[in-house]
């Protein structure tokens, strides 16, 4: 279709007796008109997006009256229901918007009701000429129902649904990978991005979370049970991949468990498993080079009897939770990421040989876990490939 044909389906529509002059001329050819700047496309996009209204007889005329129906059961300008040629611009924008061609909604995946909703507040907001909706429009497939999915996100967390566009722009103005933002990821990538915003510096995590556990203290207790003492409440699909962590965390926490406490509390099998690790005067504790080795044993022997773990976690497991927070305040390599799935966003942080990761709790950060790392894993590039920004320059 040329632009004279679209000039003349143009004039064409406007004979049609509807009350379409300044509408047409003034609102929707200006629409179309911020698409392109030859105003000749501009008529000739108008007209092939109207076509279906125009040349269809007394088909057109039921498309008009269905989706003017079904629009002005639940929209209305200014007290009153919409016109038709309102409700099929309305159509045409939320089409542009979302790459979509067909101008019924009957078949849409998302309810009129919400629909009209959602084109509402896009365009009071001024949003459908953000950078930001405009790069997620054109960057996801049917960014419409993503929309409308991480609208309800916000909406389950409490927090205002027009958040999503105000994300959108986050993620655009800082040169951000939009497509990061997700049903799964927006609330988090708006909640890090009060608490940690790109470049700039972190003063530590405040607390624990409760990370993958049930609570903050049966976090704390399962990141020492695991990485103290290899002794962590799921056996072996949380056992410990290197053993030698626990020297380091032996040496750093200062733990001094004695010969004689570790036989009293062992019984004769483990003692006698691992007696050769401890010093020949038993009033002297364990040293931490010697650590692996009896936790292993220990392990490998059915494990810590309870009264002697009981005694450990009492003695070290908050000084454990305590360091991680104090190392979590100078932390280098600081970036926020997604998690393997995509679907999860966290924070990652390094100090020396540890690793510390974190994620939102609400609205604070939580502190997840924290673990030494093997010498031969470089943690400056874990998760960096799924990495969304810097918090702090790596």
């Amino acid at each position: 279709m040329d632009a004279e044909r679209a000039g003349k389906l143009y004039v064409k529509f406007v004979q049609r007796g509807e009350p379409v002059n300044n509408l047409i001329r003034d609102r929707c050819l200006a629409a179309f008109a911020k698409w392109t700047d030859d105003v000749a496309d501009a008529v000739l996009l108008f007209a092939t997006e109207m076509l279906p209204c125009i040349a269809g007889g007394n088909q057109n005329e039921r498309f008009i009256e269905t989706n003017t129906l079904l629009i002005a059961t639940t929209a209305t300008v200014s007290g009153a229901a919409l016109t038709p040629i309102e409700a099929v611009y309305r159509l045409c924008m939320w089409n542009s918007w979302f790459r979509q061609r067909q101008l019924n909604l009957k078949a849409a995946p998302i309810q009129l009701p919400m629909a009209m909703e959602i084109y509402n507040e896009i365009n009071d907001g001024g949003w459908d000429t953000d950078a930001g909706f405009l790069a997620f429009c054109a960057a996801v497939t049917e960014p419409h129902r993503k929309i409308y999915d991480i609208r309800k996100a916000f909406v389950d967390a409490g927090l205002p649904k027009l958040n999503v566009y105000a994300t959108m722009h986050f993620l655009q103005q800082n040169v951000l990978p939009i497509t990061r933002l997700n049903v799964g990821t927006a609330v988090d990538i708006y909640r890090m991005s009060l608490l940690a915003p790109p470049l700039t510096a972190f003063a530590g995590f405040d607390d624990w979370g409760p990370g993958n556990h049930g609570s903050i203290a049966e976090n704390k207790l399962c990141h020492f049970l695991k990485h103290v003492l290899d002794a962590h409440p799921l056996g072996d699909k949380q056992k410990l991949p290197w053993v030698d962590e626990t020297a380091v965390w032996w040496r750093e926490l200062n733990i001094r468990l004695t010969g004689e406490r570790a036989q009293a509390g062992l019984g004769v099998m483990l003692w006698n498993a691992v007696r050769a690790h401890f010093p020949a005067t038993l009033s002297d504790h364990l040293l931490p080079a010697n650590a692996p080795q009896v936790v292993a044993k220990v392990r490998a022997g059915g494990g810590w009897p309870q009264l002697l773990k009981d005694w450990l976690v009492a003695q070290y497991a908050d000084a454990y939770a305590a360091y991680a927070l104090n190392l979590s305040r100078a932390m280098t390599d600081i970036i926020v990421h997604v998690d393997e799935t995509g679907s999860n966003v966290n924070m990652k942080g390094v100090n020396g040989g540890f690793f510390l990761g974190g994620r939102p709790e609400g609205a604070v950060l939580g502190l997840s876990t924290c673990f030494y790392a093997k010498p031969d894993v470089n943690l400056k590039t874990v998760n960096v490939d799924r990495q969304i920004w810097q918090v702090s320059p790596l």
